[in-house]
Protein backbone atom coordinates (compact mmCIF):
# COMPACT_ATOMS: atom_id res chain seq x y z
CA UNK A 1 0.00 0.00 0.00
CA UNK A 2 1.51 3.33 -0.94
CA UNK A 3 0.17 6.52 0.75
CA UNK A 4 1.97 10.03 0.00
CA UNK A 5 4.19 12.52 2.08
CA UNK A 6 1.08 14.21 3.63
CA UNK A 7 -0.69 11.16 4.84
CA UNK A 8 2.72 10.04 6.81
CA UNK A 9 2.88 12.85 8.26
CA UNK A 10 -0.46 12.66 9.37
CA UNK A 11 -0.39 9.43 10.90
CA UNK A 12 3.02 10.55 12.51
CA UNK A 13 0.92 13.50 14.13
CA UNK A 14 -1.58 11.27 15.20
CA UNK A 15 1.01 9.20 17.20
CA UNK A 16 0.75 5.98 15.08
CA UNK A 17 3.18 3.81 17.20
CA UNK A 18 2.79 6.30 19.87
CA UNK A 19 6.21 6.55 22.07
CA UNK A 20 7.52 3.30 20.15
CA UNK A 21 9.05 5.96 17.93
CA UNK A 22 11.45 7.15 20.14
CA UNK A 23 15.25 5.72 19.97
CA UNK A 24 16.66 3.07 22.29
CA UNK A 25 12.85 1.19 22.52
CA UNK A 26 14.82 -1.70 20.56
CA UNK A 27 18.28 -3.04 21.58
CA UNK A 28 20.78 -3.22 18.62
CA UNK A 29 21.74 -6.63 19.49
CA UNK A 30 18.54 -8.17 19.74
CA UNK A 31 18.71 -9.50 16.63
CA UNK A 32 21.72 -12.14 17.60
CA UNK A 33 21.46 -16.05 16.46
CA UNK A 34 19.10 -17.98 19.09
CA UNK A 35 21.23 -19.67 21.47
CA UNK A 36 22.58 -22.95 20.61
CA UNK A 37 20.44 -24.49 23.30
CA UNK A 38 17.10 -24.56 21.70
CA UNK A 39 14.17 -21.72 22.76
CA UNK A 40 13.89 -20.38 26.27
CA UNK A 41 10.89 -18.11 27.72
CA UNK A 42 10.58 -16.18 30.25
CA UNK A 43 7.26 -14.27 31.55
CA UNK A 44 7.32 -11.86 34.06
CA UNK A 45 4.21 -10.71 36.19
CA UNK A 46 4.20 -8.02 38.43
CA UNK A 47 1.13 -7.64 40.96
CA UNK A 48 0.86 -4.43 42.58
CA UNK A 49 0.15 -3.63 46.61
CA UNK A 50 2.43 -6.53 47.58
CA UNK A 51 2.69 -10.25 48.05
CA UNK A 52 2.22 -11.40 51.11
CA UNK A 53 4.44 -14.51 52.40
CA UNK A 54 2.08 -16.01 53.97
CA UNK A 55 0.13 -15.97 50.53
CA UNK A 56 3.04 -19.08 49.24
CA UNK A 57 4.20 -20.44 52.60
CA UNK A 58 2.69 -24.42 52.30
CA UNK A 59 0.60 -25.82 55.40
CA UNK A 60 3.57 -27.12 57.93
CA UNK A 61 6.34 -25.59 56.82
CA UNK A 62 7.36 -23.47 59.60
CA UNK A 63 10.22 -20.95 59.83
CA UNK A 64 11.28 -18.73 62.63
CA UNK A 65 12.82 -15.91 60.84
CA UNK A 66 14.46 -14.12 63.91
CA UNK A 67 16.36 -17.54 64.36
CA UNK A 68 16.95 -18.92 60.77
CA UNK A 69 20.40 -18.77 60.38
CA UNK A 70 20.83 -20.97 57.07
CA UNK A 71 19.03 -21.41 54.18
CA UNK A 72 15.28 -23.37 54.57
CA UNK A 73 15.73 -25.64 51.10
CA UNK A 74 12.59 -28.31 51.55
CA UNK A 75 10.55 -30.56 48.61
CA UNK A 76 6.93 -29.37 48.17
CA UNK A 77 5.76 -32.84 47.11
CA UNK A 78 3.23 -33.73 49.78
CA UNK A 79 3.16 -30.26 51.81
CA UNK A 80 -0.57 -28.31 50.80
CA UNK A 81 -0.53 -24.99 49.49
CA UNK A 82 -2.74 -22.12 51.01
CA UNK A 83 -5.57 -21.53 49.53
CA UNK A 84 -3.98 -18.22 48.24
CA UNK A 85 -2.32 -19.99 45.47
CA UNK A 86 -4.07 -23.91 44.93
CA UNK A 87 -4.79 -23.43 41.90
CA UNK A 88 -0.95 -24.01 41.61
CA UNK A 89 -1.15 -27.72 43.31
CA UNK A 90 -1.77 -29.34 40.30
CA UNK A 91 1.63 -27.94 38.97
CA UNK A 92 3.63 -28.59 42.22
CA UNK A 93 6.54 -30.44 40.46
CA UNK A 94 6.89 -27.55 38.09
CA UNK A 95 6.98 -24.86 41.14
CA UNK A 96 9.42 -22.77 43.23
CA UNK A 97 8.29 -21.25 46.14
CA UNK A 98 11.36 -18.62 47.14
CA UNK A 99 10.94 -16.50 50.31
CA UNK A 100 13.09 -13.88 51.85
CA UNK A 101 14.98 -12.31 49.38
CA UNK A 102 16.53 -8.53 50.15
CA UNK A 103 15.30 -5.16 48.43
CA UNK A 104 15.81 -2.86 51.00
CA UNK A 105 18.22 -0.72 48.54
CA UNK A 106 14.98 -0.79 46.08
CA UNK A 107 12.94 1.54 48.10
CA UNK A 108 9.70 -0.32 47.18
CA UNK A 109 6.98 1.34 49.67
CA UNK A 110 4.25 2.17 47.67
CA UNK A 111 5.71 0.89 44.21
CA UNK A 112 9.02 -0.24 42.67
CA UNK A 113 8.76 1.28 39.12
CA UNK A 114 12.21 0.18 37.44
CA UNK A 115 13.81 -0.83 40.60
CA UNK A 116 11.10 -4.28 41.26
CA UNK A 117 13.16 -5.83 38.10
CA UNK A 118 16.10 -3.72 38.34
CA UNK A 119 17.35 -4.43 41.64
CA UNK A 120 18.44 -0.77 42.22
CA UNK A 121 16.47 2.75 44.01
CA UNK A 122 13.34 2.90 42.30
CA UNK A 123 12.39 5.79 39.98
CA UNK A 124 9.04 6.79 38.64
CA UNK A 125 10.70 9.10 36.18
CA UNK A 126 13.66 7.53 34.96
CA UNK A 127 15.61 4.10 35.41
CA UNK A 128 19.05 4.12 36.92
CA UNK A 129 20.03 0.73 34.43
CA UNK A 130 18.95 -2.19 33.29
CA UNK A 131 16.47 -4.76 34.32
CA UNK A 132 16.37 -8.07 34.39
CA UNK A 133 13.65 -8.83 31.91
CA UNK A 134 15.72 -6.90 29.21
CA UNK A 135 19.22 -8.57 30.20
CA UNK A 136 17.25 -11.79 29.51
CA UNK A 137 15.82 -10.55 26.21
CA UNK A 138 18.86 -10.06 24.82
CA UNK A 139 20.19 -13.41 25.86
CA UNK A 140 16.82 -14.57 24.07
CA UNK A 141 16.69 -12.88 20.96
CA UNK A 142 13.36 -12.62 19.28
CA UNK A 143 11.73 -10.44 16.40
CA UNK A 144 10.09 -8.32 19.54
CA UNK A 145 12.57 -8.69 22.23
CA UNK A 146 10.56 -7.69 25.04
CA UNK A 147 7.12 -7.76 24.20
CA UNK A 148 5.48 -5.43 27.96
CA UNK A 149 2.26 -5.11 28.72
CA UNK A 150 1.21 -2.24 31.45
CA UNK A 151 -2.50 -2.96 33.06
CA UNK A 152 -4.14 -0.42 35.23
CA UNK A 153 -8.10 0.92 34.89
CA UNK A 154 -9.96 0.73 31.79
CA UNK A 155 -9.85 4.51 32.14
CA UNK A 156 -6.25 4.73 32.55
CA UNK A 157 -5.45 2.01 29.92
CA UNK A 158 -7.50 3.77 27.32
CA UNK A 159 -5.92 7.56 27.98
CA UNK A 160 -3.00 6.12 27.96
CA UNK A 161 -2.30 3.28 25.27
CA UNK A 162 1.58 3.22 25.54
CA UNK A 163 2.88 4.07 29.33
CA UNK A 164 5.83 3.45 31.04
CA UNK A 165 6.18 1.52 34.67
CA UNK A 166 8.82 -1.24 35.04
CA UNK A 167 11.41 -2.13 32.14
CA UNK A 168 14.83 -0.69 30.52
CA UNK A 169 17.23 -1.24 28.61
CA UNK A 170 19.28 0.83 30.36
CA UNK A 171 19.89 4.00 32.38
CA UNK A 172 17.53 6.68 31.08
CA UNK A 173 16.30 4.19 28.42
CA UNK A 174 12.60 2.90 29.35
CA UNK A 175 10.59 0.11 27.70
CA UNK A 176 7.47 1.21 26.04
CA UNK A 177 4.49 -1.10 27.27
CA UNK A 178 1.12 -1.75 25.31
CA UNK A 179 -2.35 -0.56 28.06
CA UNK A 180 -4.31 -1.32 25.05
CA UNK A 181 -4.61 -4.29 23.56
CA UNK A 182 -6.11 -3.77 20.56
CA UNK A 183 -2.75 -1.37 19.81
CA UNK A 184 -0.53 -4.67 20.55
CA UNK A 185 -2.37 -6.83 18.26
CA UNK A 186 -2.66 -4.36 15.51
CA UNK A 187 0.95 -4.19 15.88
CA UNK A 188 1.89 -7.62 16.51
CA UNK A 189 -1.07 -9.57 14.08
CA UNK A 190 -1.93 -7.02 12.11
CA UNK A 191 -0.49 -8.75 9.14
CA UNK A 192 -2.06 -11.70 9.60
CA UNK A 193 -4.98 -11.31 6.96
CA UNK A 194 -5.45 -8.71 4.03
CA UNK A 195 -7.89 -5.67 5.22
CA UNK A 196 -7.62 -2.61 7.07
CA UNK A 197 -5.19 -4.13 9.99
CA UNK A 198 -2.51 -5.04 7.55
CA UNK A 199 -3.14 -2.01 5.02
CA UNK A 200 -2.81 0.09 8.11
CA UNK A 201 0.68 -1.75 9.49
CA UNK A 202 1.82 -1.83 6.06
CA UNK A 203 0.88 1.89 5.76
CA UNK A 204 2.99 2.25 9.06
CA UNK A 205 6.39 0.57 8.35
CA UNK A 206 6.40 2.89 4.88
CA UNK A 207 6.02 5.91 7.89
CA UNK A 208 9.24 4.17 9.62
CA UNK A 209 10.93 4.15 6.17
CA UNK A 210 9.93 7.84 5.59
CA UNK A 211 11.19 9.02 8.86
CA UNK A 212 14.57 6.85 8.60
CA UNK A 213 15.19 8.65 5.48
CA UNK A 214 14.33 12.37 6.65
CA UNK A 215 16.19 11.32 9.97
CA UNK A 216 19.11 9.95 7.93
CA UNK A 217 19.26 13.44 6.23
CA UNK A 218 19.34 15.79 8.95
CA UNK A 219 22.25 13.28 10.62
CA UNK A 220 24.21 14.64 7.30
CA UNK A 221 23.93 17.98 8.03
CA UNK A 222 25.10 18.06 11.78
CA UNK A 223 28.71 17.55 12.90
CA UNK A 224 31.00 16.21 16.04
CA UNK A 225 28.58 16.11 18.94
CA UNK A 226 25.29 16.80 17.66
CA UNK A 227 25.97 14.38 14.99
CA UNK A 228 26.83 11.27 17.57
CA UNK A 229 23.87 12.30 19.87
CA UNK A 230 21.36 11.99 16.80
CA UNK A 231 22.82 8.63 15.81
CA UNK A 232 20.55 6.76 18.12
CA UNK A 233 17.21 8.24 16.85
CA UNK A 234 18.31 7.11 12.89
CA UNK A 235 19.01 3.85 14.63
CA UNK A 236 15.95 3.27 16.26
CA UNK A 237 13.67 4.07 13.18
CA UNK A 238 16.06 1.41 11.14
CA UNK A 239 15.64 -1.20 13.86
CA UNK A 240 11.88 -0.44 13.96
CA UNK A 241 11.40 -0.42 10.20
CA UNK A 242 13.34 -3.89 10.19
CA UNK A 243 11.50 -5.66 12.65
CA UNK A 244 8.02 -4.25 10.82
CA UNK A 245 9.27 -6.42 7.59
CA UNK A 246 9.84 -9.21 10.07
CA UNK A 247 6.78 -9.58 10.73
CA UNK A 248 4.85 -9.29 7.32
CA UNK A 249 7.41 -12.03 6.56
CA UNK A 250 5.77 -14.12 9.24
CA UNK A 251 1.99 -13.21 8.03
CA UNK A 252 1.09 -17.04 7.93
CA UNK A 253 2.27 -18.18 11.47
CA UNK A 254 1.09 -15.08 13.05
CA UNK A 255 -2.41 -16.29 11.25
CA UNK A 256 -2.26 -19.33 12.99
CA UNK A 257 -1.21 -17.76 16.51
CA UNK A 258 -3.42 -14.82 16.55
CA UNK A 259 -5.71 -14.26 19.21
CA UNK A 260 -9.67 -14.27 18.26
CA UNK A 261 -10.64 -10.08 18.73
CA UNK A 262 -13.49 -10.79 21.33
CA UNK A 263 -15.65 -8.56 23.02
CA UNK A 264 -13.03 -8.18 25.60
CA UNK A 265 -10.72 -6.37 22.82
CA UNK A 266 -13.44 -4.34 21.45
CA UNK A 267 -16.23 -3.94 24.10
CA UNK A 268 -14.48 -4.32 27.32
CA UNK A 269 -17.26 -4.23 30.50
CA UNK A 270 -14.21 -4.09 33.09
CA UNK A 271 -10.56 -3.36 32.70
CA UNK A 272 -10.22 -7.22 33.50
CA UNK A 273 -11.51 -8.00 30.41
CA UNK A 274 -8.76 -5.95 28.92
CA UNK A 275 -6.26 -7.51 31.03
CA UNK A 276 -7.02 -11.30 29.87
CA UNK A 277 -7.37 -9.67 26.25
CA UNK A 278 -3.35 -8.35 26.46
CA UNK A 279 -2.67 -12.04 27.97
CA UNK A 280 -4.28 -13.56 25.45
CA UNK A 281 -1.68 -11.14 22.72
CA UNK A 282 1.33 -12.46 25.19
CA UNK A 283 0.47 -15.88 24.46
CA UNK A 284 -0.13 -15.64 21.02
CA UNK A 285 3.26 -13.84 20.78
CA UNK A 286 4.61 -16.47 22.16
CA UNK A 287 3.62 -19.31 20.57
CA UNK A 288 3.86 -17.37 16.70
CA UNK A 289 7.79 -17.42 18.51
CA UNK A 290 7.33 -13.09 17.74
CA UNK A 291 9.09 -13.01 21.76
CA UNK A 292 11.25 -14.70 24.32
CA UNK A 293 10.37 -12.61 27.27
CA UNK A 294 7.10 -11.02 28.65
CA UNK A 295 6.35 -8.68 31.32
CA UNK A 296 3.25 -7.78 32.47
CA UNK A 297 2.80 -5.21 35.13
CA UNK A 298 -0.33 -5.14 36.97
CA UNK A 299 -1.36 -2.33 38.80
CA UNK A 300 1.76 0.24 36.72
CA UNK A 301 4.26 -0.37 39.89
CA UNK A 302 1.84 1.89 41.92
CA UNK A 303 -0.72 1.59 44.45
CA UNK A 304 -3.53 1.74 42.80
CA UNK A 305 -5.94 -0.58 40.65
CA UNK A 306 -9.57 -1.75 40.89
CA UNK A 307 -10.08 -5.02 39.76
CA UNK A 308 -13.86 -4.71 39.57
CA UNK A 309 -14.15 -7.19 36.86
CA UNK A 310 -12.42 -9.75 39.36
CA UNK A 311 -15.39 -8.99 42.05
CA UNK A 312 -13.02 -7.39 44.66
CA UNK A 313 -15.31 -4.78 46.59
CA UNK A 314 -12.08 -3.09 48.24
CA UNK A 315 -10.27 -1.07 45.87
CA UNK A 316 -7.93 1.09 44.86
CA UNK A 317 -5.11 2.47 47.26
CA UNK A 318 -7.21 0.94 50.89
CA UNK A 319 -6.57 -2.56 49.48
CA UNK A 320 -3.15 -2.77 50.82
CA UNK A 321 -3.86 -0.86 54.04
CA UNK A 322 -5.83 -4.24 54.45
CA UNK A 323 -5.49 -7.48 56.50
CA UNK A 324 -3.25 -9.39 53.81
CA UNK A 325 -3.93 -12.77 55.49
CA UNK A 326 -7.71 -12.59 56.68
CA UNK A 327 -9.58 -9.89 54.09
CA UNK A 328 -11.42 -12.28 51.22
CA UNK A 329 -10.58 -9.42 48.63
CA UNK A 330 -6.79 -10.99 48.99
CA UNK A 331 -7.88 -14.33 49.04
CA UNK A 332 -9.43 -13.47 45.67
CA UNK A 333 -6.96 -11.48 44.03
CA UNK A 334 -4.24 -13.65 44.21
CA UNK A 335 -6.45 -16.34 43.02
CA UNK A 336 -6.85 -14.60 40.17
CA UNK A 337 -3.68 -14.28 38.96
CA UNK A 338 -2.93 -17.73 40.17
CA UNK A 339 -5.52 -18.29 37.60
CA UNK A 340 -3.94 -16.37 34.83
CA UNK A 341 -0.82 -18.45 35.42
CA UNK A 342 -1.93 -21.21 34.67
CA UNK A 343 -3.88 -19.85 31.73
CA UNK A 344 -0.65 -19.63 30.34
CA UNK A 345 1.16 -22.90 31.62
CA UNK A 346 -1.57 -24.55 29.96
CA UNK A 347 -1.66 -22.51 26.82
CA UNK A 348 2.18 -23.85 26.13
CA UNK A 349 1.48 -27.02 27.71
CA UNK A 350 -0.98 -27.54 24.51
CA UNK A 351 2.32 -26.92 21.86
CA UNK A 352 4.70 -30.00 21.09
CA UNK A 353 8.31 -28.69 21.23
CA UNK A 354 11.52 -30.61 20.90
CA UNK A 355 10.54 -34.05 23.06
CA UNK A 356 8.15 -31.82 25.18
CA UNK A 357 6.19 -29.01 25.03
CA UNK A 358 6.65 -25.43 24.66
CA UNK A 359 6.18 -24.89 28.55
CA UNK A 360 9.26 -27.48 29.50
CA UNK A 361 11.48 -24.18 28.00
CA UNK A 362 9.61 -21.65 30.05
CA UNK A 363 10.08 -20.33 33.35
CA UNK A 364 7.13 -17.45 34.76
CA UNK A 365 7.99 -15.73 37.56
CA UNK A 366 5.18 -14.00 39.49
CA UNK A 367 5.77 -11.09 42.28
CA UNK A 368 4.94 -8.05 43.16
CA UNK A 369 7.27 -4.66 42.46
CA UNK A 370 6.00 -3.47 45.76
CA UNK A 371 7.87 -6.64 47.76
CA UNK A 372 5.80 -8.42 50.56
CA UNK A 373 3.21 -5.45 51.27
CA UNK A 374 2.33 -1.51 50.03
CA UNK A 375 4.17 -0.41 52.90
CA UNK A 376 6.95 -2.52 52.37
CA UNK A 377 10.75 -2.33 53.61
CA UNK A 378 11.52 -4.47 51.02
CA UNK A 379 14.15 -7.16 52.90
CA UNK A 380 10.95 -10.19 52.76
CA UNK A 381 10.34 -10.25 49.11
CA UNK A 382 8.73 -13.24 47.91
CA UNK A 383 8.63 -14.56 44.51
CA UNK A 384 6.71 -17.63 42.84
CA UNK A 385 8.70 -19.60 39.87
CA UNK A 386 6.70 -21.85 37.76
CA UNK A 387 8.55 -24.15 35.29
CA UNK A 388 12.54 -24.80 34.64
CA UNK A 389 13.35 -23.09 32.02
CA UNK A 390 14.48 -26.37 29.59
CA UNK A 391 15.81 -28.55 32.93
CA UNK A 392 18.30 -25.48 34.06
CA UNK A 393 16.39 -24.64 37.34
CA UNK A 394 15.29 -26.67 40.15
CA UNK A 395 11.53 -27.01 40.98
CA UNK A 396 9.07 -28.41 43.16
CA UNK A 397 11.29 -26.68 46.04
CA UNK A 398 10.53 -24.15 48.99
CA UNK A 399 13.33 -21.76 49.48
CA UNK A 400 13.57 -19.64 52.41
CA UNK A 401 16.50 -17.46 52.69
CA UNK A 402 17.35 -15.58 56.58
CA UNK A 403 16.70 -12.18 57.14
CA UNK A 404 19.19 -9.70 56.07
CA UNK A 405 21.95 -8.96 57.32
CA UNK A 406 22.88 -12.70 58.11
CA UNK A 407 25.96 -14.12 56.05
CA UNK A 408 23.45 -16.94 54.14
CA UNK A 409 20.80 -13.88 53.23
CA UNK A 410 20.39 -13.03 49.45
CA UNK A 411 19.06 -10.46 47.58
CA UNK A 412 16.69 -10.29 44.31
CA UNK A 413 20.00 -8.96 42.32
CA UNK A 414 21.21 -12.46 43.01
CA UNK A 415 17.89 -14.35 41.49
CA UNK A 416 18.19 -12.16 38.97
CA UNK A 417 21.47 -13.23 38.18
CA UNK A 418 20.32 -16.72 38.52
CA UNK A 419 18.00 -16.17 35.56
CA UNK A 420 20.54 -15.02 33.14
CA UNK A 421 23.05 -18.06 34.44
CA UNK A 422 20.17 -20.24 33.41
CA UNK A 423 19.37 -18.09 30.53
CA UNK A 424 23.07 -18.91 29.08
CA UNK A 425 23.88 -15.17 29.98
CA UNK A 426 25.68 -15.82 33.32
CA UNK A 427 26.71 -12.82 35.50
CA UNK A 428 27.93 -13.10 38.90
CA UNK A 429 26.61 -9.68 40.12
CA UNK A 430 23.49 -8.36 38.54
CA UNK A 431 23.16 -4.37 38.81
CA UNK A 432 25.59 -4.62 42.28
CA UNK A 433 28.07 -2.28 42.16
CA UNK A 434 29.68 1.09 43.73
CA UNK A 435 27.62 1.65 46.91
CA UNK A 436 25.46 -1.55 46.76
CA UNK A 437 28.42 -4.42 46.18
CA UNK A 438 28.50 -5.15 49.90
CA UNK A 439 24.73 -5.79 50.01
CA UNK A 440 25.69 -9.77 48.64
CA UNK A 441 28.74 -11.54 47.79
CA UNK A 442 29.04 -12.64 43.85
CA UNK A 443 27.11 -15.53 41.94
CA UNK A 444 23.43 -17.18 41.25
CA UNK A 445 21.51 -18.89 43.93
CA UNK A 446 22.95 -22.20 44.07
CA UNK A 447 19.74 -23.67 45.69
CA UNK A 448 17.80 -22.59 42.00
CA UNK A 449 19.83 -23.81 39.61
CA UNK A 450 20.58 -27.54 38.66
Amino acid sequence: MRIDRRALMTRAAAGAGGALFAPFTWPARADAAPPAAGPMRVVFLLQNHGFNPGHSRPAGVTVNEKTLDKVEDVPLKGLKLPEFIDPLAPYLDKLTVVQNLNGRHVSPYHGGPYGALGGFKKSSSAPAGETVDCALARALPAVVPLLALGWETTRTMQASPIAYASSAWGANKAVPMYCDPVLAFNNLFGVAKPGKARDEFEADTELYDFLKTDAAATRDKLAGDEREKFRPYLEGFEEAGARRRKLLAMAATLERHAPPLTDQFTKPKFETDLWEAGLSVAVGALKAGVTNVVTIASGMCHAGGSWHGAGLTTVGHTLGHTNAMTSPDWLTLQRYNMGLLVRVVKALEAVPEGKGTMMDNTVIVYTSDMAESQHSTGNRWPFLLIGDLGGRLRTGRYVHYPLEPHKTSRTVNALYATLLHAAGAPRDRFNLAGSLKDLDRPGPLPELLR
